[in-house]
């Protein structure tokens, strides 16, 4: 389902189900973010000011990392990372972008009980506007009893669905227009 982002400068396909969260409470101007209340998946888009200090082949990984940091992430291991091509993604030709998939034990909203999560990263770098535009999809492998997600219905996730399903996504991110990034 084609969901227009911020205002409509930007758009990803982002299945139904996921919903909009916006629509429940307050998310940053910077940020949106799409939950999936069975499953506990979310898609979070972020628009962030360009990170000179990080090579463009480490970006993923930093992102990677910046996230377990602001997640408290005791637990975490980078499983993979690339860059990505202009075909790959084709909306942001002559950009350089790039995704990375890692593994985070993570607890929600201060709680003790951790969660392993699978967390997939997409970055598109555009230093032009100098922005890092950030896709983040976190997919629950195992959810602790004890958690307030315990009712969600993650059993295990289905690394190669999920891969999918990120990929896609981040294949539709599209800029509609680029005056969103000037300042």
């Amino acid at each position: 389902m084609k969901r227009e982002l911020f205002g409509g400068a930007l758009e990803a396909s982002i299945p139904q189900r996921f919903y909009d969260i916006s629509q429940l409470r307050q998310v940053p101007d910077t940020q949106e973010v799409f939950a999936d209340g069975e499953t506990d998946q979310s898609f979070i888009i972020e628009i962030l000011s360009y990170t000179h200090e990080v090579a463009d082949d480490k970006i993923a990984e930093y992102m990677f990392t910046d996230l377990a940091d602001a997640n408290g992430a005791q637990k975490r291991t980078l499983v993979h990372s690339t860059n990505l091509t202009d075909q790959e993604l084709p909306h942001f030709t002559s950009y350089f972008k790039s995704w990375a998939l890692g593994e985070q034990h993570v607890a929600k909203y201060n709680e003790q009980a951790e969660n392993q999560i699978n967390i997939y990263v997409g970055v598109v770098r555009i230093p032009k506007y100098e922005t890092d535009i950030l896709l983040t999809f976190n997919d629950p492998v195992v959810i602790n009893p004890l958690s307030s997600s315990a009712s969600s219905t993650a059993k295990g996730s289905n690394v190669d669905s999920s891969s999918q399903l990120f990929k896609q996504v981040f294949e539709s991110l599209k800029v509609n227009d680029w005056s969103i990034f000037q300042t």
